[in-house]
């Protein structure tokens, strides 16, 4: 990747924007905001085809392998090894687009009725072992605060490089190699997602608990005063509180009391499954319903904490203090990526409804459905990346804010591997604190 100016790229982003959410409203084409119930249950109906097909087809595959090679172990386990991995790849992905689906509902793209929308969000949710409405909230706080260091809900970082000389004791021990890269992919596939439901993990550090009490992590956004009382500032990390943050209790941070019946439900939800799941595992074993449930769950784990890290971490995109965030500068700091520029890779955006190939544009309207974000997109584009700004040398720039890095750029798990490698702590703006960009040794 070419070297990043993050002093320029914050220059455009202090103050307001050359735009507004007006002018972008405007821009886009009045069909791409409506929202098919027939279109939405096609594609939903078309993606529980393809979880069904896939079951039986691969169960028969293993039902041949087994009567065939059994008594082969040569021939038995290559066989078999290669069919779980194949089997997980696949039917990972098919959960993925399910809960993309999912996703819709939550934000009410589904269809025009917001009732159906929530069934149909909480059915296909609780199946994936998504408590539905405890989710629903925290992912519009999400979408509420997107890129605030304090009050957004999702990849929010707890490392900051203070100063020039903090930056040369860290600015190794801060960057990652393959093994910390592969222990991170582990750990977002197995632990990370049910971790973020059950305490907040990726939250902000307040409502953080690993964060907080076991690395003793605080963060003090940039003030006038903060350079004046950086004794004082000290002093206030040992009072600084916490406040327990999970999906599955009412009484997060995140909810409102009048929220409290929502959340239940979506726990009395998880609880049903489970014994569902429990009453399977008598019947069928253990071993199978790990084999075709539990193992491409984990690869829904991985997809869709993958798909949100890459999503909001780069280079070229700032998180904000309060003093220089507002919503919509929050809202398109976000970032459109592809699989790849080839068969596959274009398979995989289309099979994932393009979640990941318009995510700027879903950052902004919520309820554009996915089946039309990418004409949306095309349409803010033009007026995001022709906005310029009066630069500090008085000079009328102008400046692409529309962030998207195409499949010839760079593949997805291309990215994934360097942003987990290089992307893991923060570095303040030189002249405008309030503005954070990751510190990148190899960009910067």
């Amino acid at each position: 990747m070419s070297k990043v100016n993050t002093t320029k790229i914050a220059e455009h982003y202090h103050g307001e924007l050359p735009f507004t959410l007006s002018q972008l409203r405007q821009a886009i084409p009045e069909h791409c905001f409506k929202r098919s119930l027939l279109i939405s249950s096609f594609h939903l109906i078309l993606d529980i085809i393809q979880v069904v097909i896939t079951f039986y087809l691969f169960s028969k595959a293993d039902n041949w392998i087994i009567e065939n090679f059994q008594n082969i172990p040569a021939i038995y386990w290559p066989l078999h090894i290669l069919w779980l991995i194949t089997y997980f790849i696949i039917q990972g992905t098919n959960f993925t687009s399910l809960w993309v689906l999912h996703h819709e509902c939550g934000h009410f793209a589904f269809c025009e009725n917001n009732l159906i929308s929530d069934i149909v969000g909480y059915i296909v949710g609780t199946l994936l072992y998504v408590p539905y409405f405890a989710w629903q909230k925290s992912h519009a706080v999400h979408h509420a605060c997107t890129g605030h260091m304090e009050r957004d809900q999702v990849w929010v970082p707890y490392r900051i490089l203070e100063d020039e000389k903090d930056q040369e004791k860290k600015k190794f021990e801060l960057h990652g190699n393959s093994f910390t890269v592969m222990l991170e992919i582990i750990t977002m596939s197995t632990i990370g997602w049910p971790l973020h439901l059950l305490v907040n993990i990726s939250g902000p550090i307040k409502e953080n608990v690993i964060n907080y009490f076991l690395k003793g992590v605080r963060y003090f956004p940039h003030t006038e005063e903060t350079e004046k009382n950086k004794d004082e500032k000290k002093e206030e990390k040992k009072e600084h509180g916490i406040s327990f943050c999970s999906h599955f209790y009412p009484g997060s941070p995140i909810f409102t009391k009048s929220e409290a019946f929502k959340i239940h439900l979506s726990n009395v939800g998880i609880v049903a499954w489970t014994a569902v799941i429990a009453h399977l595992v008598s019947l069928y074993g253990g071993y199978t319903i790990m084999t075709y449930y539990f193992l491409p769950l984990i690869g829904n784990f991985f997809l869709l904490t993958t798909l949100t890290y890459l999503q909001h971490v780069d280079e070229r995109v700032p998180h904000f203090d309060e003093g220089e965030w507002y919503w919509l500068k929050g809202a398109i700091c976000t970032i459109d990526r592809f699989f790849g520029d080839n068969f596959w890779g274009r398979l995989m955006d289309a099979k994932l409804h393009h979640i990941t190939t318009t995510h700027v544009c879903h950052h902004v309207f919520s309820k554009i459905p996915f089946y039309n974000a990418e004409e949306a997109s095309q349409a803010m584009k033009k007026i995001m990346s022709g906005g310029y700004k009066e630069t500090s040398n008085d000079k009328r720039e102008t400046y692409d804010y529309f962030r998207r890095v195409e499949a010839k750029e760079e593949s997805f798990f291309v990215s994934l591997y360097r942003k987990l490698r290089d992307c893991n702590v923060l570095k303040r703006d030189g002249k405008h604190k309030g503005i954070l960009f990751w510190y990148n040794r190899h960009t910067q």
